[in-house]
């Protein structure tokens, strides 16, 4: 496996460690409450002094079901308060975006929130 999918991959066995149901990418059918770990914008910032060492950036990305508004506004705060303290030292949470509107599930509308985590990965 490579060090890029490795990185996400690491955080997804994290999270489901932590009981929350989390994916290396978005499935077909999404069934709430879950978590995606994707690639994000700048996804990797190389170092090529030495040996291969990266900066990467990934969004963590929480959706619960939005047929109550406010249940699912408290479900994602927790799901969040799940995440971060899943999350391994070492990784930096940049930012939670504030909740959006997702509507393209085949389950109905989500609301769903980013968390911004910069890594470091090497080869060795």
């Amino acid at each position: 496996m490579n060090v890029l999918t490795a990185a996400r991959a690491h955080l997804v066995d994290l999270y489901q460690l932590a009981g929350i149901d989390a994916y290396l990418y978005t499935p077909p059918t999404v069934v709430p409450p879950i978590v995606t770990v994707l690639p994000a914008s700048a996804w990797v910032e190389p170092n090529r002094v030495g040996k291969y060492h990266a900066k990467v950036e990934l969004t963590v990305t929480a959706y619960v079901s939005l047929i109550d508004p406010a249940t699912a506004l408290e479900q994602l705060e927790t799901l969040i308060d799940e995440l971060i303290l899943a999350t391994p030292s070492g990784v930096l949470i940049t930012s939670v975006d504030a909740p959006r509107v997702d509507s393209t599930s085949s389950q109905g509308d989500l609301l769903a929130s980013d968390i911004n985590i910069h890594a470091q990965v090497r080869r060795d």
